[in-house]
């Protein structure tokens, strides 16, 4: 697999004999990196997340100072009525003890397609929100939601897990696309089932104006699906979320 790096370079001549201090370029910031792999059929070669798919794997501007730390200090569901994937009773909330990661923990989020299964079981939804502790003053992040779980498709199905997110206090700067998954990578005998962790990123920005308004409500809308390609099912396909990790990584003062 071969990757690309590209650079935003001030105009300067980098020739080679100059002395390695002379040839130092200042104010020089990665702009963004992808790997370059193969796109596997079902999953547009645009979505990062794809198993398998090329990915965004940095993007930078130029160096920032580093931003104090973020702390996570609660999670809950807001999901209800028909659909929900994880209404009151069927959601956890665990932080991990430096209060960097919180885990949500589903009990009933899956979709399921197959012989005599009601239609209605191939979506479900989940919102649930997350409390951090952002510092004072204008801070860029990423915030992961990672989902992970058990998973088994048909041949030519597939399954998706998409998101849109808000920030109180702040914004969405870079909305990350679906997740998709295919039964190339995906399927597996009648009954078993293949364990999955995907990763879904947004970049966000917070500007927090007094140390008396340091808490902030992050959102997260979440929605699976299960997709048949025009054939009945004849085996059960199932896409089961059970847990999904929160936690924020490229801490920045803006």
């Amino acid at each position: 697999m071969k990757s690309i790096v590209h650079l935003a370079l001030p105009a300067l001549a980098l020739a080679a004999a100059m002395p390695l201090e002379a040839r130092q370029a200042p104010d020089v910031g990665i702009v963004e990196a992808h790997s370059i792999r193969n796109v596997p059929a079902g999953c547009p070669q645009t979505n990062p997340y794809c198993p398998r798919a090329r990915s965004i794997i940095a993007t930078a501007i130029s160096p920032r100072q580093q931003a104090p730390d973020v702390r996570i200090v609660e999670g809950h569901s807001i999901s209800t009525g028909p659909g929900s994937g994880c209404p009151p009773g069927n959601f956890s909330f665990q932080v991990s003890t430096d209060r960097t990661i919180g885990t949500a923990i589903f009990d009933n989020y899956r979709v399921t397609v197959g012989p005599n299964v009601d239609a209605s079981l191939r979506e479900s939804f989940c919102d649930f929100v997350v409390t951090f502790t952002f510092p004072v003053g204008c801070t860029t992040a990423v915030i992961h939601n990672s989902p992970g779980g058990l998973i088994r498709l048909q041949d030519r199905f597939e399954a998706s897990f998409a998101a849109q997110y808000s920030i109180k206090k702040g914004q969405i700067m870079r909305p990350p696309d679906e997740i998709c998954y295919n039964s190339t990578n995906y399927g597996a005998p009648p009954n078993e089932f293949k364990d999955f962790k995907s990763d879904h990123a947004a970049g966000v920005r917070v500007t927090v104006n007094t140390a008396t308004e340091r808490n902030v409500v992050y959102r997260a809308s979440t929605r699976i699906f299960l997709s048949q390609p025009g054939i009945n099912p004849t085996e059960n396909s199932v896409y089961d979320v059970d847990n999904s990790d929160i936690y924020i990584t490229d801490l920045a003062t803006c």
